[in-house]
């Protein structure tokens, strides 16, 4: 497999500031307008937009440890977000998003106590400081009518509330990592499935990152896969 070293980013952030919508989404203002604008190749810059591939992440149980009072982050978090935020300055993701069933008040402690350590250790990797790194939007899964629980996540429901507000998602280059086998019913192979996490060690994460590279077309830093051959 070829590898390559993880990109020093300088001054570049990938960050901006939240605004939540109707839909339960907060996204980044910061990504590009895509109506009328043209590429370097002629080609309508919507056109695109719609073959980028983008990296839809859950929270519990995929992330952090699912079933725990308090947040802890997955072992290879900070690495797995090394790479990923790498693709995403350099084209190979238009976005790397969160899609939780949880609630706001627990995102927010998740993301105080686990999630933003891990990015910015991510950060201090990619050669950026602590904040460079965030989410290009943060959505949250609505139960069933009648339901207390999210129902499965329809990346199609996803694509459509992003779409027109912030980025123009084709549901055919989505990828959603999920722990929830329920979810691939809806979506079939755009899931990337990955084992719950309940504490202790794991390298479920790097498996992740070697399955992403494959399905997007990315290279893998080296140290993350240190059996790999290099060229």
């Amino acid at each position: 497999m070829r590898t390559l070293a993880l990109p020093r980013l300088g001054v570049r952030k990938v960050q901006a500031t939240h605004a939540r919508t109707r839909t339960n989404l907060v996204a980044h203002a910061h990504l590009p307008a895509i109506s009328g604008t043209m590429s370097a190749d002629g080609g309508s810059q919507a056109d695109a937009d719609a073959l980028a591939h983008h990296l839809v992440l859950d929270m519990d149980g995929t992330l952090i440890a699912a079933g725990t009072a308090e947040p802890y982050a997955r072992p290879g978090l900070e690495m797995f977000l090394a790479i990923v935020f790498a693709w995403r300055a350099c084209g190979a993701l238009a976005s790397v998003g969160l899609w939780t069933g949880a609630s706001a008040a627990w995102v927010a402690r998740v993301h105080d106590a686990a999630l933003r350590p891990a990015l910015d250790g991510a950060a201090a990797r990619l050669g950026l400081a602590s904040g460079a790194l965030e989410w290009d939007y943060v959505a949250y899964a609505r139960p069933a009518p009648g339901a207390s629980l999210p129902r499965a996540k329809p990346l199609d429901e996803l694509a459509r509330s992003l779409t027109g507000r912030s980025l123009r998602m084709n549901v055919g280059t989505m990828w959603l990592v999920d722990d929830t086998p329920a979810v691939a019913v809806c979506n079939g192979s755009a899931w990337v499935p990955i084992a719950s996490y309940a504490r202790g060690p794991c390298d479920e994460l790097a498996r992740v990152a070697h399955e992403l590279a494959a399905r997007i077309g990315a290279l893998l830093p080296r140290d993350s896969a240190p059996h790999a051959e290099s060229v």
